[in-house]
């Protein structure tokens, strides 16, 4: 896979270089935001994976993960919230429903998944419920100012 990234922008130089690594401001780790293979291996069919997800087609939005249980094997293998799951063993994460997703994470005992972190659009895909209470509440406010004139 080739990957142009940006060109990298120093620090100001009055900003300590003990102070720029780790400071997500100055510390150039793109490389994070890129794709990433992961294999998790059931040891029984019963095991859980130890994580949730969120979206799907229903919600317009790709899949991601909006929960990984500390010591499980998720946690364990690198998944991580708000990672968006781009293929899980050859099938396309992007064009499925939650439904579809979970029923294949059910299925399988061996797991091979293309993930990449996305915090930025794992913030706009906001569970359905919450989208709706935004519109209610901008509908609402809309009313209510439509009733004062």
């Amino acid at each position: 896979m080739n990957v142009l990234l940006p060109k990298y922008e120093e620090p100001p130089v009055w900003i300590p270089t003990s102070e720029r690594s780790g400071n997500p401001n100055f510390d150039n780790r793109i490389t994070q935001f890129m794709p990433r293979l992961i294999y998790i291996k059931k040891s029984h069919p019963d095991e859980p994976l130890g994580f949730n997800l969120r979206g799907g087609m229903q919600q317009f939005s790709n899949i991601f993960v909006s929960k990984v249980y500390g010591g499980t094997l998720a946690y364990k293998n690198g998944l991580n919230e708000a990672d968006q799951l781009i293929s899980v063993n050859g099938v396309d994460f992007r064009t499925i429903s939650h439904n579809e997703a979970v029923k294949l994470f059910k299925e399988f005992n061996e797991f091979l998944i293309v993930a990449k972190y996305s915090p930025y659009d794992y913030k706009r895909a906001a569970p359905l419920s919450e989208n709706f209470a935004t519109i209610r509440n901008s509908l609402n406010s809309l009313n209510n100012l439509t009733a004062s004139l």
